[in-house]
């Protein structure tokens, strides 16, 4: 008899069974749930992704179109240095000119102004010796 199961024990073995389907079909249920969350969990990496992906994209583009930038101001300070440099050359030799015409006429004018002075010195001298021999006349006919 030993070898019979009770009643008794096919209940316990029965209600065991009916338990150990209950913690089955629990554990499932949490496989199930963590498999959304996985699922769920790739698909927000998914989109982190290619959200990253734009960012670099981006970050990309206005790193080339600042090194564009970049090129061009640096071209641009050139150019302008260049044309600012030769201006002032360019000033710099019209300055000399200017200032080699300018003492030039100062130049003709100090001769101009040493021969009018030659000239009313001798003039001044010519006449006062005619004026001297006029007075002289003057004086000797009038006595």
């Amino acid at each position: 008899m030993e070898d019979k199961l009770s009643k008794n024990d096919l209940f316990i073995l029965m209600e065991s069974y009916k338990n150990n389907i209950q913690l089955n079909t629990t554990l499932l249920e949490q496989q199930k749930q963590l498999l959304i969350m996985n699922t769920s969990a790739i698909d927000k990496q998914k989109e982190f992704c290619e959200t990253l992906d734009r960012f670099i994209q981006n970050v990309t583009s206005c790193s080339e179109k600042m090194n564009e930038n970049y090129t061009k101001l640096i071209k641009l300070i050139e150019d302008k240095s260049n044309t600012i440099t030769s201006q002032i050359t360019n000033g710099c030799a019209d300055s000399k000119v200017e200032h080699s015409g300018i003492r030039l006429r100062i130049y003709m004018a100090m001769i101009g102004m040493g021969g009018i002075i030659i000239s009313l010195i001798s003039l001044a001298m010519t006449y006062s010796k005619e004026i001297h021999e006029l007075t002289t006349y003057i004086s000797k006919t009038v006595k």
